[in-house]
């Protein structure tokens, strides 16, 4: 999972997403850590992401950080909505919390056994699922995809009231959590 922190620089310097195996140092939370600070009563309990996106391209899903522009943004209203700061989210964006090609035959094994609970991290009561239904003119539309369509009825079955959200119903400009509570 990815620190809301750390997307948030990477987003501020114009930066791109890097595949799994190359997040730097402090970008992604490490397990043993999530869980201490969900544990932690003294502290504000993470909060946990879920981004659903559509791949834009075959090599990366964001080559232009047109989905960074979309949901970063949000991040830092989100964050105060929930009385917690940037450092106390953990974002999970497939391209950067699993591994990618090419694949070692250690990140096949990682890979195939996060794959077999792929659907929790889109329908668990404790995550919040945004899509990304917004792409580019040219792609195949959101409900048109496979994955797409699979976490966005995996997140419908646990968040009927609000758990998830469409961020391509969010009006041109809006980056106030209010507005992506009222139309999204």
């Amino acid at each position: 999972l990815l620190r809301g922190d750390w997307l948030h620089r990477l987003h501020a310097g114009g930066g791109t997403l890097p595949r799994w195996q190359d997040l730097p140092p402090g970008a992604a939370w490490a397990p043993e850590e999530l869980l201490a600070d969900a544990a932690d009563g003294a502290r504000p309990t993470p909060r946990i992401v879920a981004v659903s996106h559509g791949w834009l391209s075959r090599e990366h899903p964001d080559p232009h950080g047109v989905h960074l522009d979309a949901f970063v943004p949000l991040l830092g209203p989100y964050a105060r909505d929930h009385a917690v700061g940037l450092e106390n989210l953990a974002v999970f964006f497939d391209w950067c919390s699993l591994p990618q090609r090419p694949l070692t035959e250690l990140d096949e094994k990682a890979l195939t056994k996060a794959l077999r609970n792929i659907d929790l991290w889109y329908a668990h009561a404790r995550t919040d699922v945004w899509l990304l239904s917004a792409l580019p003119e040219g792609c195949v539309p959101f409900e048109e995809r496979g994955w797409t369509r699979f976490e966005a009825a995996a997140a419908s079955m646990v968040c009927p009231g609000g758990g998830a959200f469409d961020l391509g119903r969010l009006p041109a400009g809006s980056k106030r959590w209010a507005d992506v509570a009222e139309h999204c």
